[in-house]
């Protein structure tokens, strides 16, 4: 079983010395950082990179830059989903929000 295996069915592992996860969560940063660099105006650009990085990005969701998190494809957001600035997400496990959620800053 690898570290990811163990990572996604809950048990414990190496994030730090698995070459997928370290390649894994480099990818996601350079996703995050390119999202946070975008104009406030530029939804598509922003709608764009959270459907590459995300698992699910749900109708009408929103999230406001900076934004961070680990891996990113164990988040899932719901429609109508806003978050405000400075969300950071340390997904090494499935982070699910529903419907109609509302996340204050930091």
């Amino acid at each position: 079983m690898t570290e990811k295996d163990k990572m996604l069915s809950g048990e414990l592992y190496d994030a730090n010395n698995d070459e997928a996860l370290l390649a894994e969560r480099a990818h996601a940063k350079e996703l995050c950082y390119d999202f946070n660099q975008l104009r406030p105006s530029d939804a598509a650009g922003q709608r764009a990179i959270l459907r590459e990085l995300l698992g699910e990005v749900g109708k009408g969701a929103c999230v406001t830059a900076p934004f961070w998190c680990d891996y990113g494809y164990n988040i899932e957001l719901g429609e109508n989903f806003f978050s405000n600035h400075n969300l950071v997400i340390l997904d090494g496990a499935k982070v699910t929000f529903g419907d109609n959620v509302f996340v204050a800053p930091n």
